[in-house]
């Protein structure tokens, strides 16, 4: 059996790309240059290495490629995709469908990239005028919008299959098209792919690149079964609330609202979809400080007594004056984060503090207590009174406790 003819494609690294050989690294030139046949004796430099690349290119031998690996693992693992693959036809099973992908091959988006090459597409970056990416585009947009339905996989010894079903451009209510790929089971590569629309006999429709790059997300986070990833935007559009079933027996937002203080209150702009964690806003809030000096604050009273006096004086009939009582010290205040306020004002519940959420219904005082004088035969099932300053035996103290630990014991006693 003749050894199967290698090609760039068949070994990573073996082309240049399009890059300059300067720009490679020593091992990638090294590497470059044991696929083409090359020992590397007496290239111990950069600028030789360069040099005997530049030589191959100029001489047409770039383009003979032989297998850098003294095992040959380059050339068995292409044997081994041809053995796998010649001969055998894609037959899609009947039966046997499920969601499981334990058996799936490794899909990306260069297998795909190269499925898309065979229908005569240009695909090369350098080329101005393609239509790939207006498929690609195309193709999202089914993805995204939920157009895909009811994927479903099957295996058998040298293809897995994929089948689904993708509604038509803006026509959900209409039946949907039926699509199914084979992929070769060893490498990944697309083996046949087939649409019921109309550009779809020959498997290069946007439909089928929708299902591709389904496929292509199923390798991308390893997922074992089609259902992983039915909590996906792809899987699970947010709903109009004029799509969703009628929520008026359910409770509100309403109940879940609470009173809040209008310091503690910010303020921010919608964003719909946008979540308030990644945001840089910080919104608006009150801005409000404690502005008075404590002079101020101390001569508070006198003032709003002058206050008081001056505008009964002006005009006894002001309202102002009539409704006005100066401060006094029957007046009770309540301490909030300015201070405190009189009861009733704005700033009493407006800045309060918080307030507990509990009560204590026990009187600590009723609890039984044992006396100073009492001897150490009886059980101690009460705590002790402090201070000591009763009790008739004296208390050693360890001596290496620390200063602050003695000083506090001295006082209980």
């Amino acid at each position: 059996m003749a050894a199967s003819a290698l090609t760039e494609d068949d070994i990573p690294g073996s082309s240049l790309a399009g890059r300059e050989p300067a720009s490679l690294k020593n091992e990638e030139l090294q590497f470059w240059l044991r696929c083409h046949g090359d020992s590397l004796k007496g290239l111990k430099t950069k600028a030789l290495l360069v040099k005997r690349v530049e030589e191959y290119i100029n001489s047409g031998h770039d383009q003979n490629i032989v297998d850098p690996d003294r095992n040959r693992i380059y050339t068995r693992r292409k044997e081994h995709n041809e053995a796998a693959s010649k001969g055998v036809d894609a037959s899609y099973p009947s039966d046997g469908w499920s969601i499981d992908l334990t058996k799936m091959p490794f899909f990306t988006r260069a297998e795909m990239n190269k499925h898309i090459s065979k229908s005569g597409k240009n695909i090369g970056p350098n080329i101005s005028t393609h239509s790939v990416p207006t498929s690609v585009r195309k193709a999202t947009t089914f993805l995204q919008d939920e157009y895909l339905k009811e994927t479903l996989s099957a295996s058998d010894e040298s293809y897995f299959y994929f089948k689904a079903q993708c509604h038509r451009s803006f026509r959900k209510n209409n039946p949907p098209h039926n699509l199914k790929v084979a992929l070769c089971i060893v490498s990944g590569k697309v083996k046949h792919a087939y649409c019921t629309c109309v550009a779809g006999a020959v498997g290069f429709c946007n439909h089928v690149l929708a299902l591709m790059m389904k496929v292509c997300k199923f390798t991308l986070y390893e997922r074992k079964s089609v259902s992983d990833l039915e909590n996906e935007d792809d899987m699970q559009p947010k709903q109009a609330c004029t799509s969703m079933l009628q929520r008026w027996h359910r409770k509100g937002r309403g109940d879940t609202i609470v009173p809040q203080p209008a310091m503690e209150v910010v303020v921010h702009k919608t964003h719909q979809d946008l979540d308030r964690s990644l945001s840089r806003e910080p919104g608006v809030r009150c801005l409000l400080y404690e502005a008075r000096t404590l002079q101020s604050m101390r001569s508070q009273r006198a003032d709003e007594q002058k206050l008081c006096e001056r505008l009964k004086a002006e005009n006894p009939k002001m309202a102002l004056a009539q409704i006005m009582e100066p401060f006094s010290e029957s007046t009770q205040l309540l301490e909030t984060k300015f201070g405190k306020s009189p009861q009733g004002s704005y700033a009493s519940y407006q800045l309060s503090t918080t307030e507990d959420n509990f009560k204590v219904y026990c009187n600590i005082s009723s609890l039984p207590r044992v006396d100073p004088g009492h001897t150490h035969n009886i059980p101690i099932n009460a705590y002790p009174r402090f201070p000591l300053n009763t009790a008739t035996e004296e208390f050693v103290m360890p001596g290496e406790i620390a200063a602050v630990e003695k000083a506090y014991g001295k006082a209980l006693c």
